[in-house]
């Protein structure tokens, strides 16, 4: 028999704790309505790159590809290699033999560190796909011929974050860990998780905040030692913190 759900459990509690995220909702959407506001009153702000550095880069990017469609044809047809592998070894494993995956994450990636992106067939072929799809994208950075390490340098960057922000466990309708989440709570996780980016976003300073303000408490973990600036550029600073203790 399933369990039953937290929010079936206790309903009058499921229930109060959906009107107070949605007050919350409310007050915070206000609260960014109002910032947005007062910034259009102030006019634009400054944009911290020029996305015209970027375009260019991207127009050497493309005009490489263009004076070598022979290299293209070949990356295409190695790609065509890889995704039928991937195709075979999906229906293999419907067929239920045990086969090796085509793609793995990187040592270290903890996004699918959630046994169902192994376990349950399709977020493990959803998995495997994107990750081919992304070796595959950096890889036709890295195999652009003719063209400035300047611009591949830039060209990378941006596929990389791209990459990283197309992941399927991004998304709450493919991270599994969400859905199951989503499904015990009756959906209170996504509304708090929205009340949590209005929030971020009513600060005005365009980041996102990983950890609660109350999360760290100075010198019980957070270190409160003395420190020295032994080296800096125009970039950063690197500070040496002297010990309290011998140890």
């Amino acid at each position: 028999m399933a369990e039953t759900p937290e929010y079936l459990r206790n309903p009058a509690g499921y229930a109060l704790d959906v009107s107070r995220q949605l007050g919350e909702v409310a007050l915070k959407g206000q609260q960014v309505w109002t910032n947005a506001i007062g910034k259009m009153w102030r006019g634009p702000a400054e944009m911290p790159v020029d996305p015209r550095d970027f375009a260019r880069a991207f127009a050497e990017f493309s005009l490489a590809w263009t004076k070598s469609p022979a290299q293209l044809l070949e990356l295409n047809a190695q790609w065509a290699r890889d995704y039928f592998g991937l195709w075979n070894m999906f229906f293999r494993r419907v067929a239920g033999e045990e086969v090796e995956p085509v793609a793995t994450p990187a040592s270290g990636d903890r996004r699918f560190k959630s046994e169902s992106w192994s376990d349950k067939l399709a977020f493990d072929f959803l998995k495997q796909s994107y990750l081919l799809v992304g070796k595959q994208l950096q890889d036709l950075v890295a195999a652009t011929p003719n063209m400035s390490e300047t611009s591949r340098a830039k060209v990378d960057f941006f596929v990389r974050q791209y990459v990283n922000a197309i992941s399927p466990s991004n998304h709450a309708a493919t991270n599994p860990d969400v859905i199951k989440k989503t499904l015990a709570t009756g959906g209170l996780n996504l509304l708090t998780g929205f009340s949590n980016l209005l929030d971020d976003l009513a600060r005005g300073d365009g980041l996102v905040k990983y950890r609660a303000p109350d999360t760290f408490e100075l010198g019980k973990n957070i270190a409160a030692t003395p420190g020295s600036v032994i080296y800096q550029n125009k970039l950063m600073q690197l500070i040496q913190y002297a010990p309290r203790t011998e140890e």
